[in-house]
C-alpha cells in the first residue's frame, strides 16, 4: 500500500457533552453504528488492510471490540492517550508524536467523525497528478442549506454557531490552496504580491468546509512531530502550511552553512524535504518552493462532519436514505413487533428491540434491546441502547440516551434526555435537556 492510513479519534466531543458523559465521542451511536466505524470503513474500503488509530487509552479495548462487532476485518493498530482534557499536549497535531516510529510512508489522516461517500481512489490520484505535498478535503455537502433546530435548547443551528466558519483562498485553475484560516480568528487578511501575481484568479470562500480529511508527504508528518508549537491541524498546521510553500527554500545553500547553523537553531521546515521530492521538480521557480497545498473539492454526494449536536442528529435523520446505502444496513431479524405497529423504511431497529402495538415509528434510529410500549409515537428521533418508554409516549425530534427510562404518558419535543435518567413524572417537555431528573423537576416546580 502506496500510504499508511491514520484514524484520529482522541476529542472529547465538547460541543455535545450530553451525550459524552457516559460515551466516548467516537463510539456514539449514529445508525446504530459507533461514529468511528464510517471512516474506518471508508478506508477499508479503499484497500486498507492496516489501519492506524489514536484514542484515549481507556476505551481502546472498547473502540476495538466495537468496530470487529460491526464488521470491520482491517488489522487496527490502536495506540492510546492519556484522558486528561486540560493538558494541551493530546491536540491532532501533537497526538501524531504517538506513532513516530511506525509512520514509514505518505500518510491519510481523518477524523473519526467524518461521514462521506467520497471514492478515495480519486482524491489519490489528485494528489498524484499534482505532486503535492498536501491535499485538504473540502465540500460544501454537509452544510445545512436551511436551519436546523439544536435538540435540548430554543436556539438554531447556523454555521458559525457550533462550528466556526473556513476562510480560504483558493486558485480557481489548480485547487491551489493560497490562504487558510478559521474566520473568527482574522484580524487581517495578507497574501504577498508575488502571490497574486502567479495565482491571478483566485476566490475567498467561507461556504466550504474543511473535513479533516488530509492527504500529506512524510516529510511533513515528521516535521509535525518535531515540532514542539504545532498541536492541532487545523488551527495551526494548515494555516502554517499554507503559509510556508510561498517562503523561499534556501536547502539549496552550502552544506558549510547548514553544518554551522546546525547547533545554533533549530531545523526549517525545508531541511525536511526529501531529495526525491527535489528530483521530480525540473524548474528553477518550484526548486525555490517545494511546498504545494491543494484542495480536493467534493461536489456531489455527501459529507458530513458530525462534531456537534443538530449534525450529530441530522447525521442520524439522512441515514437510511443517504449514508447507510453505501455502507451496509443493520440486521433486524430479532425485533419483536407487535400487530399493528408501524416502522417507516427510513428507521433502524436494533436487534432485541420490542415494539408494542399500535405503535408508530418514523425516520427514527432505535437502538438494541429497547422496550417501547403500545400506542406511542416516535418521529425523527434517537434512542440509544436500552431505553425503556411507557405507554403513549410521544417523541418528536428527541434524544434519549441509553439506559434511561421513560416511566410515564408524556410528549417530548426537540429534547436531550442524558444518560441513565428515570422520569417517572408525566408532562410536556420542549426544548428541554435532561441532565438530572431530581434537580429537573425542582427547576420545573419553581417556574
Amino acid at each position: 500500500m502506496e500510504f499508511q492510513a491514520i484514524v484520529l479519534a482522541g476529542g472529547h466531543g465538547s460541543r455535545f457533552d450530553t451525550l459524552t458523559t457516559n460515551c466516548p465521542k467516537c463510539l456514539l451511536p449514529i445508525g446504530n453504528k459507533p461514529m468511528i466505524w464510517y471512516p474506518v470503513r471508508m478506508l477499508e474500503k479503499a484497500g486498507f488492510t492496516d489501519i492506524n488509530i489514536i484514542t484515549f487509552e481507556t476505551i481502546k479495548g472498547k473502540v476495538e471490540s466495537e468496530l470487529k462487532s460491526h464488521g470491520i476485518k482491517s488489522s487496527l493498530n490502536i495506540v492510546g492517550i492519556k484522558d486528561n482534557s486540560d493538558d494541551e499536549e493530546f491536540g491532532t497535531a501533537y497526538s501524531l508524536k504517538l506513532l513516530k516510529d511506525k509512520i514509514t510512508k505518505d500518510c491519510i489522516i481523518v477524523s473519526c467523525d467524518l461521514i462521506t461517500n467520497l471514492c478515495l481512489q480519486k482524491m489519490a490520484n489528485f494528489y498524484r497528478v499534482n505532486n503535492a505535498s498536501f491535499v485538504m478535503h473540502l465540500s460544501d455537502s454537509g452544510l445545512p442549506s436551511s436551519e436546523l433546530l439544536v435538540p435540548g435548547s430554543r436556539e438554531k443551528y447556523t454555521p458559525g454557531l457550533f462550528g466556526k466558519r473556513d476562510l480560504i483562498a483558493l486558485d480557481t485553475e489548480k485547487n491551489r490552496v493560497l490562504y487558510f484560516t478559521v474566520q473568527e480568528d482574522i484580524d487581517e487578511l495578507t497574501i504577498r504580491t508575488s502571490v497574486l501575481q502567479k495565482f491571478p484568479k483566485f476566490v475567498w470562500t467561507n461556504r466550504l468546509q474543511d473535513s479533516h480529511l488530509y492527504f500529506i508527504k512524510k516529510w511533513l508528518i515528521d516535521y509535525i512531530i518535531d515540532n514542539n508549537k504545532i498541536f492541532y491541524l487545523k488551527s495551526d498546521f494548515v494555516p502554517f502550511i499554507c503559509k510556508k510553500q510561498f517562503s523561499r527554500c534556501h536547502k539549496h545553500q552550502k552544506e558549510t552553512d547548514h553544518e554551522n547553523n546546525q547547533a545554533s537553531k533549530k531545523l526549517s521546515i525545508f531541511d525536511y524535504v526529501k531529495q526525491d521530492d527535489f528530483g521530480f521538480l525540473m524548474n528553477r521557480s518550484l526548486l525555490k518552493h517545494p511546498i504545494s497545498c491543494f484542495a480536493f473539492i467534493q461536489a456531489d454526494g455527501f459529507c458530513l462532519r458530525t462534531n456537534n449536536l443538530p449534525i450529530y442528529a441530522e447525521a442520524n435523520r439522512q441515514i437510511m436514505g443517504k449514508i447507510m446505502p453505501h455502507f451496509q444496513r443493520e440486521r433486524t431479524e430479532s425485533v419483536s413487533k407487535q400487530d399493528r405497529s408501524q416502522v417507516s423504511s427510513d428507521s433502524i431497529i436494533g436487534e432485541g428491540t420490542a415494539i408494542g402495538e399500535k405503535t408508530t415509528i418514523k425516520r427514527s434510529v432505535i437502538g438494541k434491546n429497547c422496550k417501547i410500549a403500545k400506542n406511542c409515537k416516535i418521529i425523527n428521533s434517537i434512542l440509544m441502547d436500552n431505553v425503556q418508554v411507557a405507554e403513549g409516549v410521544i417523541l418528536q425530534g428527541t434524544i434519549i440516551c441509553a439506559n434511561s427510562k421513560i416511566n410515564q404518558k408524556s410528549e417530548f419535543k426537540d429534547c436531550v434526555v442524558s444518560y441513565d435518567q428515570d422520569i417517572i413524572t408525566a408532562g410536556k417537555y420542549s426544548n428541554e435537556t435532561i441532565k438530572d431528573v431530581e434537580s429537573f423537576i425542582e427547576d420545573s416546580d419553581s417556574d
